[in-house]
């Protein structure tokens, strides 16, 4: 932008030029429905010092009224967030931005066929503080009942800052899980603002966060290939861990393609390999992607040996989310067929984001459902399992227990 340049003092002497204040609103339009759109940038201030923690708002009106669907931000070109709800105020960890002047921008999406997005609303500001450090991951191992039950919570696939995501949290909270498994994907790209303000605050999944054993989906690497803002959060977990608590074993792995780690030969196969081996009688794995599914996404077969793997060592319980509804299927076996003592899938992608249409039928499924969000919860116990699939308005839609498989017999296999 032209405006004049005023100075900017930051911390440890450093001066830098900011520009006086400039003009927050743009108005673009109208788009192929005859709509019109404003959108201002109503907080910071033009001309701030962004230090820490900053609240930053945006407006949209839209003439004549027409739904926005998004606003979008970004700051010195980089992505910070998508938000998908009214009214559009985050909060911004400026901390993670580069230390200078640079420009803070919006754009709004309406909600139309086809989309309209806004021109861009800017405001000159300058980031005044360093990244700093996170905490040390430690996997929850919860305490087990006098009764030997560990009752864990499981969804994926809602943090994205609407009512629905918020809702499942509830839902969640309500139950007194001993432990929460969270089965990946921050909306709209794991962002370091979207872990802050979509899973880090006190209104969605954050509220769970100290029984929370993560694992890692697609959307944690899209704005950074490194999914750094993921594993900041968390306190550099490993791609891969395992905890047991009672007689369970539980494992988490990355099942994404940008890790490459689901197949024989890597070293992520391996350490599974190696901790199935020494699993006892129960044992669940979790991950993001699954390795069935009634959309025909590619990961059926990408995580065809990781199945095998999977079934012939025993496990009894696999969870998976990434499909955004609530599958459950009969027991399957190495190949994938129905036997009574195989592995039981369940995909629960319905943590609040949007729910997928199914598109083809399986045999093999026990109960689906793509019309209410929610979560699962599982009652783990020795030597078995009982499992619910409860809706946001607290209606149970699936249940049912099942007896874990003994080591022994897993060992003869």
């Amino acid at each position: 932008m032209a405006a004049p340049l005023a100075a900017l003092v930051l911390g440890a002497g450093v001066v830098l030029p900011v520009p006086a204040a400039a003009a927050p609103c743009v108005t673009s339009g109208p788009a192929a429905n005859g709509a019109s759109v404003t959108i201002c940038l109503s907080e910071p201030a033009p001309g701030a010092l962004l230090v820490g923690d900053v609240r930053v708002s945006a407006t949209v009106t839209t003439d004549p009224p027409t739904p926005v669907a998004s606003v979008g931000f970004t700051l010195g070109g980089a992505y910070v967030l998508t938000d998908l709800k009214a009214p559009f105020t985050f909060i911004l960890p400026s901390q993670r931005f580069p230390v200078g002047v640079t420009t803070l921008d919006a754009v709004a999406t309406l909600r139309t066929a086809p989309a309209f997005t806004s021109d861009p609303v800017g405001i000159d500001v300058g980031v005044g503080s360093a990244s700093t450090g996170s905490g040390r991951f430690t996997p929850v191992d919860p305490d087990v009942p006098a009764d030997g039950t560990v009752v864990v919570a499981a969804a994926g696939d809602g943090a994205d800052g609407r009512t629905a995501s918020r809702r499942v949290g509830d839902l969640i909270l309500n139950w007194s899980p001993d432990l929460f498994l969270y089965l990946g994907d921050i909306y709209e790209r794991g962002s370091w603002a979207e872990f802050r303000n979509w899973y880090g605050t006190k209104t969605y999944f954050g509220r769970l966060r100290s029984i929370t054993n993560p694992t890692i989906g697609n959307h944690e690497y899209e704005d950074d290939p490194a999914a750094q803002p993921y594993f900041a959060y968390w306190g550099s977990p490993p791609h891969a861990y395992a905890v047991d608590t009672g007689n369970w074993r539980l494992i988490s792995i990355d099942s994404t393609i940008a890790f490459d780690q689901v197949s024989p030969g890597t070293d992520q196969y391996a350490w599974l390999e190696d901790r199935l081996a020494g699993a006892g009688d129960c044992t669940l794995v979790y991950f993001h992607h699954s390795p069935l599914d009634l959309q025909d996404h590619e990961d059926t077969q990408r995580l065809a040996d990781l199945w095998s793997l999977l079934a012939s060592s025993g496990v009894d319980v696999v969870l998976s989310g990434h499909h955004h509804s609530y599958v459950r299927w009969q027991p399957l076996g190495p190949d994938r067929s129905v036997t009574a003592d195989g592995a039981t899938l369940f995909t629960v992608g319905t943590g609040g984001h949007s729910l997928y249409d199914f598109t083809r039928q399986d045999a093999r499924v026990a109960f689906a459902q793509n019309q209410t969000y929610g979560a699962l919860r599982l009652a783990l116990r020795p030597g078995s399992f009982a499992f619910r699939y409860i809706g946001i308005d607290g209606v149970t839609l699936d249940e049912g227990t099942r007896p874990c498989t003994p080591a022994y017999v897993r060992r003869g296999r």
